[in-house]
């Protein structure tokens, strides 16, 4: 039974299943650029190529569109059913009867989003982050005993990234015949901007992770991580805007879209909590940690001096505290020169931050080159 693979709505991506016997299964899929035209502004328009009826109102407005839907209802869930699973019929069903409120299907599907091969893609791509961080920076280990470590604040850009629509590593659940690709899929950042159908969804998809490490050092210096990750995902099932796919796709994805454009079908927000699989992984840092000495007299400040970053990417503030505005941001290696050194917000036990000819960082992620200190800020 072939798989048609398709684009649908811009920044999103999910499974619809055609009636049972037609042989074909739709994968929803966001296209590149989703989201955003030229400038910054929505897409909300359909792809060249599309039909004109595609995500157009019946001309007969809704009431014939509502007298259409109601026959084609049938034979589409029945589909999804066949293709998918019917656990996901009533939300379909939902959807196509005028949408619904935002719902937390956590106790519904959170299983499922835990199982599927995305989360597994998503959950290495993290844990990778963090031991090549925890390689590059060690933390201290007072008296040999285990730490625990919050990811989040160790792997930041790697976190934005898995929400960040087109990003290469973004959590896209495009995975045909699994739950998540039938009702999430990819990310879209034009619900708000794009509202279409009986009931627009409230906000925009987005994926966030959340959690915490286990560091346990070794005798032979490495170091075992045992993170525990907390995803959320916030999804729409709807087609407006979007792709209307290869021509036998569009036997669903026409009528379908212009139910939503009349205005009898409607958004289905919701949002999922899950735990990702487990994972542990070994790093070996260049330097293997040691106890934490007594710390030594604090160094004469001298002029400015040079220091390398450690953090996978290192965010420029234009203050020193995480909430100030973001200049920009120094990839982990890069040589910066700390002008001086002041207090602000404490980042994982320190309280200093650089100044730099760009902002501030946080010393936390800095290593300085030679025992000179920076003078005071």
């Amino acid at each position: 039974m072939p798989a048609v693979r398709r684009a649908a709505q811009p920044g999103a991506s999910r499974a619809l299943a055609l009636s049972p016997g037609n042989g074909a299964l739709i994968q929803r899929q966001a296209p590149p650029g989703a989201g955003a035209g030229a400038g910054g502004a929505p897409v909300c328009a359909p792809p060249a190529g599309c039909p004109a009826s595609f995500c157009s109102p019946f001309a007969g407005g809704a009431f014939a569109a509502g007298l259409a839907r109601d026959v084609a209802a049938p034979g589409l869930l029945a589909g999804i059913a066949a293709k998918v699973s019917p656990r996901v019929v009533p939300l379909w069903n939902q959807y196509l009867f005028g949408g619904s409120a935002a719902q937390n299907l956590s106790a519904t599907f959170g299983a499922d989003f835990t199982l599927s091969a995305t989360t597994a893609a998503t959950t290495d791509f993290l844990v990778d982050e963090l031991r090549q961080d925890i390689e590059a920076s060690p933390p201290p280990f007072p008296g040999g005993a285990p730490t625990i470590m919050d990811i989040p604040s160790r792997i930041p850009s790697a976190i934005t990234a898995i929400g960040t629509p087109n990003d290469p590593d973004q959590m896209d659940f495009n995975v045909i015949g699994e739950i998540p690709g039938n009702i999430a899929g990819g990310i879209g950042a034009n619900q708000l901007s794009c509202p279409i159908g009986a009931r627009p969804s409230p906000f925009n998809d987005a994926r966030t992770a959340a959690g915490a490490a286990l560091l346990t050092p070794n005798a032979d210096g490495s170091i075992t991580i045992v993170p525990t990750i907390v995803f959320t995902v916030h999804d729409t099932i709807d087609l407006c805007p979007g792709n209307c796919g290869a021509p036998i796709e569009q036997l669903a994805t026409v009528p379908m879209s212009q139910f939503e454009a009349s205005g009898v079908s409607g958004d289905v927000p919701f949002i999922v909590t899950f735990i990702a699989p487990p994972r542990t992984v070994v790093a070996h840092p260049t330097a293997p940690p040691a106890p934490t000495p007594p710390s030594p007299a604090p160094p004469t400040p001298s002029g400015p001096i040079d220091g390398d970053i450690t953090a996978s990417r290192l965010r420029i503030r234009k203050a020193p505290g995480t909430s100030a505005p973001i200049l920009g941001s120094y990839p982990r290696g890069t040589r910066i020169r700390i002008e001086c050194q002041t207090t602000g917000e404490d980042v994982e036990g320190t309280d200093t931050w650089d100044r730099t000819d760009l902002g501030f960082v946080s010393d936390r992620f800095v290593r300085r080159i030679g025992s000179d200190a920076p003078p005071h800020c």
